[in-house]
């Protein structure tokens, strides 16, 4: 389930776009690479155990997960960090270049 995840957030970062998976999705993806099914409250007992996991995903609830891409605003704080210091570190690497 981890590398789907990775793969699903990459996917999406990479067309920066945020992601929602419905369980009824998720479990075709799973199925496919010969992964077991998952019902919100057998996701649940995974996603509370699994700290890796819990880093991937922004929120999820009856109706599906969604994952935590870069597809945020950047004022606004994921469990990858705080994005804005990120930009404003970035700007200052630019501009010392620039003189």
């Amino acid at each position: 389930m981890i590398r789907v995840l990775r793969n699903l957030i990459s996917s999406a970062d990479s067309q920066n776009q945020k992601a929602f998976l419905s369980f009824d999705a998720l479990n075709k993806i799973l199925s496919n690479v010969g992964g077991f099914a998952v019902t919100p409250d057998s996701f649940k007992s995974v996603y509370d155990r699994n700290s890796a996991i819990k880093k991937m995903i922004k929120s999820f609830d009856q109706s599906g997960i969604t994952l935590d891409t870069d597809a945020e605003s950047p004022d606004i704080p994921t469990k990858k960090g705080d994005r804005s210091a990120s930009l404003k570190t970035m700007a200052k690497r630019a501009t010392k270049k620039r003189t």
